[in-house]
């Protein structure tokens, strides 16, 4: 509250902090439209996730309504803040990310249905690079979804892993505040296809 009241104050413009079912419902909303256009919302069961720096967001959907909203306080910034803050460096911060990326999908398997999942769709920074640089080689019609196979995406989390974000930003051309978090981002996107059991995901 006071932090809200400070930016209040400094900027003149009033500021509103979401609660955690309205950030979920508006990422339904943000989605639907190309969910619907794309027929994912005919499979039985649908997981979305959105990843962003500080929490992921789950809307499952379950025959083409949402039955589970909620967030989680892991994000790909905090993510990483953690790693650097254990000295999870280099080749010790691939195992790192996985297990707070095996974390984050265990909080996640704990509130939906113990069964078995149609289709997963991924939002967020991380997944856009993911789908950049671990795409299928046949797409659908719609260019708005990528599909990005489970084994591309391993190997594109194993291989970002170990490399410093001053190393990402050189490599891949990106900000420093999008290097940060996109190694912890498709570390987790990874994890949840290979524990969900998904052969692709979509982005």
């Amino acid at each position: 509250d006071m932090f809200v009241d400070r930016v209040s104050a400094a900027t003149g413009i009033d500021v509103t902090v979401l609660e955690e079912s309205e950030e979920a419902r508006l990422t339904y909303l943000a989605a639907r439209e190309i969910l619907e256009a794309n027929g994912i919302l005919e499979a039985k069961n649908v997981a979305v996730l959105e990843i962003g720096g500080g929490q992921t967001i789950l809307l499952y959907i379950r025959n083409g309504r949402v039955t589970v909203a909620q967030s989680f306080h892991t994000g790909a910034l905090r993510t990483h803040e953690l790693v650097e803050s254990g000295g999870g460096a280099g080749a010790r911060a691939k195992g790192v990310l996985k297990a707070y990326a095996t974390e984050l999908i265990d909080q996640i398997q704990q509130v939906i249905p113990r069964e078995k999942i149609s289709t997963l769709v991924v939002m967020g920074a991380g997944a856009r690079f993911a789908a950049e640089h671990a795409a299928a080689e046949t797409q659908g019609a719609d260019p708005r979804v990528i599909l990005a196979p489970a084994a591309k995406l391993a190997e594109l989390a194993d291989r970002l892993a170990p490399m410093s974000a001053a190393s990402l930003v050189k490599a891949h051309k990106l900000t420093y505040q999008d290097a940060e978090t996109v190694a912890p981002a498709v570390m987790s996107i990874a994890q949840a296809a290979r524990i969900l059991k998904m052969r692709e995901v979509h982005i």
